[in-house]
C-alpha cells in the first residue's frame, strides 16, 4: 500500500509537469494504435481479440504524455500485440463516452470481441511495466472477481466452524479488495474482540477504518484517530495509511507544515 502510495505521488507531481501547449490529434498516435471504434470493433471479432479503448481528450496533459511516451515504445506495442488498441476522443464521440460512463482521462476500457467490458482503470502512466501490468490487471478482473468470491465462501465456512482473529482478519482483507468496505470494518471488530494482546495489532485497524468510513469529512478528529493509530499501533496494516493522511491533512487543511513534512518524512522512512 505505501510502495502505491508513493507511486501515485510520484506520477501526480509527473503528470502536473507535462501539461504542454499542444492538442493531441489522431496524427501523434502510433500507427498500430486503430482510430475508429467501430472498425476497431470489427476487427476484434475476426481476429478473436479484446479490445483496449482509451478515451482520452486533446488538451488531456497526462493522454499527450502517454501518446508521446509509452504507446510508440516496442515493448508497449509488443505488449498489447492481443489486443485491438483503439483510440477514442471523447469530446468528439459523446455518445461512445457516454455510453461507458467516461468521467476522467484517459480512461481505459477492457472489451471482449462481444463488447462486453472486462475491466477498467482510469490512470496515467510513465513506466510501460506499469502499464501493461494494469492492463492485464483490467483484462483479469472477472477472473478475480470469481476467486475472491470462492476464498470468501471458505473463509464463511471456516469462521462460521472455528472462528478467530485471524479468520475474521483475512476474511477483512479480501472483503477490502472488493470495495465491502463497511462489512470490512465489521470483521475488523469482531477478530479484535478475539485477538488477545492484540497480537494482530487488529485495533489500530478498527480505529482508522472506523474515522475514515464515518468521520473523513471531520479533519480534525480524522488527525487525532490518525496519530493515535501511528504512535499506539504503529505495526497495524493501516499504520502507513494513516501516516498518509496526516501528511494531507496537515498540509492541506490544518496549515501545520512542520507536522506535515515530519509526517512525510517518517512515512518515507517507515
Amino acid at each position: 500500500k505505501r510502495k502505491k502510495m508513493m507511486r501515485n505521488l510520484g506520477q501526480l507531481l509527473l503528470l502536473l509537469s507535462l501539461l504542454v501547449s499542444m492538442n493531441l490529434g489522431a496524427s501523434d498516435l502510433p500507427a498500430y494504435m486503430k482510430k475508429d471504434f467501430t472498425q476497431a470493433s470489427v476487427d476484434a471479432k475476426k481476429n478473436k481479440k479484446n479490445l483496449l479503448v482509451v478515451f482520452s481528450t486533446v488538451w488531456c496533459g497526462p493522454c499527450k504524455m502517454m501518446a508521446k511516451d509509452v504507446y510508440p515504445l516496442k515493448a508497449v506495442q509488443e505488449g498489447l500485440s492481443s489486443y485491438e488498441f483503439v483510440y477514442v476522443d471523447a469530446e468528439k464521440d459523446r455518445e461512445l463516452a457516454n455510453k461507458y460512463k467516461i468521467n476522467g482521462f484517459p480512461t481505459f476500457v477492457v472489451l471482449d470481441d462481444d463488447l462486453v467490458e472486462l475491466g477498467r482503470f482510469s490512470s496515467a502512466f510513465a513506466d510501460p511495466v506499469e502499464f501493461l501490468a494494469e492492463v492485464e490487471k483490467a483484462r483479469s478482473a472477472p477472473e478475480q472477481k470469481a476467486l475472491q468470491a470462492a476464498k470468501l465462501s471458505d473463509l464463511d465456512k471456516q469462521i462460521l466452524a472455528a472462528p478467530s482473529a485471524l479468520l475474521y482478519s483475512e476474511r477483512a482483507e479480501m472483503k477490502l479488495s472488493v470495495e465491502q468496505y463497511e462489512s470490512a470494518l465489521e470483521d475488523f471488530k469482531k477478530g479484535a474482540a478475539l485477538d488477545e494482546g492484540n497480537k494482530l495489532n487488529l485495533q489500530g485497524n478498527v480505529l482508522y477504518m472506523d474515522v475514515a468510513l464515518n468521520h473523513g469529512n471531520d479533519t480534525k478528529k480524522m488527525a487525532a484517530v490518525c496519530e493515535k493509530v501511528v504512535t499506539q499501533y504503529a505495526a497495524c496494516s493501516y499504520a502507513a495509511m494513516a501516516r498518509y493522511n496526516l501528511v494531507q491533512i496537515y498540509g492541506n487543511f490544518i496549515k501545520d507544515n512542520k507536522k506535515s513534512e515530519m509526517h512525510a518524512r517518517k512515512f518515507v522512512e517507515d
